[in-house]
């Protein structure tokens, strides 16, 4: 596996126009950056709010409707905030204010009919918390919220509607006065309740379409249902996981079989790695020894392997005990492995901390007996910084290789060559004169072994 960026916070991936696209944080400022698969190819896109200090989040929840993606992040206030991007630095702007009242959000946009749909909190005075179905066509006055006048005035939908059988589906309240849940359909006009699902069960959000039905989780004990899109074929598979599980996720179709993960909801302890045929055969535990783990996330099929993490490992299985093994693990209590992977141009990216110098993204090679090793450069750092007349670079290698050393201002454009050559393994410092440069961000790049690490690095006068 190989780094292909260094940053301090990691966020989702998206494939749009033949690249990657993804969000990075150094909990002042987002950046929206560009890969093509390569270090080389790994660019700043535009920086999205540098006007405001507000210990900023990574982004998340990207989508592709039509010629533009859109993502969540935050504006110069503060603000979390719908933006729209064509991948261009001027075709990347915040798209419409959903709530007035908060941060906007969109969970799981789907695209049903030439419009896509999400799920958001609107922030309508009177309620603490109502989340409500959308649709827009890609214009600011052709984004609505879906008429809610034939069911509850409540709302509180689940957070991740679904296309089946050429209908949106997804589970919201029955009325205002009893928290009464129900599988609802529309098909772009009409709304339509299927079947009530047990009630106090509005929060879980997990579906998934398999063998031309659709599976989800529901209920206090948080039951397995199947339904083929009528009432009466809406209904409980085995009552199961146990009742110690709150929270059902990871749904993921894997060699014609479902798998899916059990957590208690507070502690996020696991309690179940469960795999079906979809029929009311006996659902088994894929993994009957989870000892040692607390938690596992991310199921995702590549290559024709399972992947997942327990946050501090990175496993692939071929959906047999014997064939579950780590593939990767962190060393320190401070390293993680972060959430979203991507297939892309035959490797799977994802975001971790293998090394303690902050989250990388990196990258799987299939092939078993060629295992990519990561940039052999660590501890980089720059003092002073912000620099306003020179800092010192200083870093470290553990083996004899060409290095090269340069400062490239946010567009990309390299400003300076400050080293460039072999050098020994150890301890190394170069000067860099930054007092012809103007006032900005810049970034400190070092490439080494075919793979480049960089440190944000601010001049001021």
């Amino acid at each position: 596996m190989i780094p292909i960026l260094t940053s301090i916070v990691g966020g989702e991936l998206t494939q749009f126009k033949n690249n990657l696209f993804f969000l990075t944080s150094d909990g002042k400022t987002q950046n929206l950056w560009v890969t093509d698969g390569t270090s080389l190819g790994t660019k700043l896109l535009v920086n999205l709010n540098n006007t405001k200090n507000y210990g900023l989040t990574g982004g998340s929840n990207f989508f592709i409707f039509n010629d533009d993606f859109y993502f969540i992040a935050n504006d110069s206030l503060g603000k979390e905030r719908v933006w729209r991007s064509d991948g261009t630095p001027v075709g990347t702007r915040p798209f419409k204010t959903i709530n007035n009242y908060g941060d906007d959000y969109i969970v799981n946009a789907i695209v049903f009919n030439n419009k896509f749909y999400f799920v958001t909190d609107t922030g309508r005075p009177g309620y603490d918390f109502l989340t409500e179905l959308w649709e827009s066509d890609g214009t600011i006055s052709g984004t609505q919220r879906v008429n809610y006048s034939s069911y509850s005035n409540y709302g509180n939908f689940a957070k991740k509607p679904i296309v089946f059988q050429n209908k949106i589906y997804f589970k919201a309240t029955i009325n205002d006065s009893n928290r009464e849940v129900g599988l609802w359909s529309y098909d772009g006009t009409e709304l339509k309740l299927i079947k009530e699902v047990e009630s106090n069960s509005w929060y879980h959000d997990e579906y998934i379409t398999f063998n031309n039905k659709l599976y989800f989780a529901s209920g206090d004990s948080l039951r397995l249902w199947v339904s083929d899109g009528t009432e009466a074929g809406t209904h409980l598979l085995k009552v199961t996981p146990p009742n110690t599980c709150d929270s059902v996720t990871d749904f993921t179709i894997y060699n014609n079989e479902l798998y899916y993960l059990s957590h208690t909801i507070y502690t996020d302890q696991l309690t179940g790695f469960w795999r079906t045929d979809g029929t009311d055969s006996e659902i088994q535990l894929f993994l009957p020894d989870t000892s040692g783990i607390s938690y596992i996330q991310d199921l995702t099929v590549s290559n024709n392997k399972l992947f997942f993490n327990d946050f501090k490992s990175l496993w692939i299985s071929d959906g047999t005990l014997n064939g579950t093994r780590k593939l990767k693990s962190t060393t320190r209590y401070d390293e993680w492995i972060g959430q979203e992977y991507k297939e892309y141009n035959g490797f799977l990216y994802f975001s971790a901390d293998f090394d303690s110098l902050g989250m990388e993204l990196y990258r799987v090679n299939f092939n078993p007996s060629k295992v990519q090793e990561s940039l052999r450069v660590n501890n980089i750092s720059s003092f002073p910084n912000p620099v306003s007349t020179q800092t010192t670079i200083s870093f470290s290698n553990d083996a004899r290789e060409f290095v090269s050393v340069s400062i490239m201002d946010l567009l990309g454009k390299q400003c300076a060559q400050v080293f460039s050559g072999e050098l020994d393994a150890g301890e190394h410092s170069f000067q860099w004169d930054a007092s012809h440069n103007a006032p900005g961000m810049y970034l400190c790049v070092i490439r080494a072994n075919g793979v480049a690490k960089e440190i944000p690095m601010m001049v001021v006068r």
